[in-house]
């Protein structure tokens, strides 16, 4: 069975894909499930409160939909050259069925757009100053052992 998601649905997760980056910044699958439709927000609180055991349980669809919305997300993601951090979340919180650690790691993916010019500039420059700092405190640093021995 492929996992290709066939047109309308990309083109809905693309849609509220771009609803969710535009509004947070950001991508999760738990936004991207809710912007959906599919899961509604009072499912997400029960199950980030832990009173669900894995949050494809309170997803309305299938699991082979959900493999597909995955790969019209990452397929998104690629286009729009998101950048692909993975979110750090306490063991307790398990986000499928199979509990597979490949999937697991996939839904705790966030996807941020790249960082600007701008931003890049700026931590071009911090990293200018700390090597300055560095090259100055060497220039204060007498050469050698500056301890003297008394004997």
């Amino acid at each position: 069975m492929s996992t290709r998601p066939n047109k309308t649905l990309q083109a809905r997760v693309e849609q509220a894909a771009q609803a969710v980056l535009s509004r947070a910044g950001r991508i999760t699958y738990s936004e991207l499930f809710v912007e959906l439709g599919i899961l509604s927000r009072e499912d997400l609180l029960a199950w980030r409160t832990g009173q669900v055991p894995f949050l494809e349980r309170v997803v309305q669809g299938n699991l082979n939909k959900l493999a597909r919305m995955r790969t019209s997300l990452r397929r998104f993601a690629r286009d729009k050259g998101l950048h692909r951090d993975v979110a750090r979340l306490p063991r307790r919180v398990r986000f499928s069925k199979s509990g597979f650690p490949a999937v697991e790691e996939e839904y705790r993916a966030i996807y941020v757009p790249p960082p600007t010019r701008q931003r890049a500039s700026e931590a071009e420059l911090a990293s200018e100053r700390r090597k300055r700092r560095a090259i100055a405190l060497k220039r204060e640093t007498p050469p050698g052992n500056t301890r003297v021995r008394c004997r």
